[in-house]
């Protein structure tokens, strides 16, 4: 790139390469979280705290293109301290997140919400689109069945593989006013 400084021709295949090279990179990340086993090594972390990150990581990320997504983030009596492993969570709910302001163009409005439910914590992820009609909604369980165009189709398989390594479950409810996609897990792993 350094060399290309004069040339707009070579400076703009060069751009699109390395667009390419980072599109590779995170499909190959995402192969291989879901591929290799996973052990959590979990640590002391605040839920609200983690899911505020993912959202603001997410939402930086997003597309210059398109409208800038709209998130909301809730944790009122969300427990102070939780112990997750903080890479598998964050995988998780940013696949999550991914899925649900990709659902419409523009993205629709997106709420997460951080609960306590005695020993287990819920993490949703709701947004506010069609919904997903339930002949996909049945396929969603399948890695690779749904899939957009540039996507791998992981996402959910991710999120579910994390939550089952915590001794937790993912569940996913949809209908006409919009989906939302749940991580119940224990407080501690």
């Amino acid at each position: 790139m350094r060399r290309a400084d004069h040339s707009t021709e070579v400076r703009a295949h060069l751009e699109a390469v390395l667009r390419q090279v980072d599109k590779l990179k995170g499909y190959l990340e995402r192969l291989l979280l879901y591929g290799r086993p996973f052990q959590p090594t979990p640590s002391e972390l605040d839920p609200v705290a983690l899911a505020r990150e993912v959202v603001q990581q997410v939402c930086l990320a997003w597309p210059c293109h398109g409208a800038p997504p709209t998130v909301r983030v809730h944790g009122e009596g969300a427990p102070q301290q939780v112990r997750w492993d903080r890479r598998g969570v964050h995988a998780a709910v940013a696949a999550i997140l991914d899925n649900a302001l990709r659902s419409a163009d523009p993205p629709p409005p997106v709420a997460v919400t951080v609960a306590a439910a005695g020993e287990l914590v819920h993490l949703s992820v709701r947004d506010h689109g069609q919904g997903i009609d339930p002949d996909t909604l049945a396929r969603l369980a399948q890695p690779m069945a749904v899939r957009r165009p540039d996507g791998a189709g992981l996402g959910l398989a991710i999120a579910r593989k994390m939550a089952f390594a915590h001794g937790g479950r993912l569940t996913i409810h949809s209908g006409p006013g919009g989906t939302t996609v749940q991580l119940e897990l224990p407080r501690e792993v």
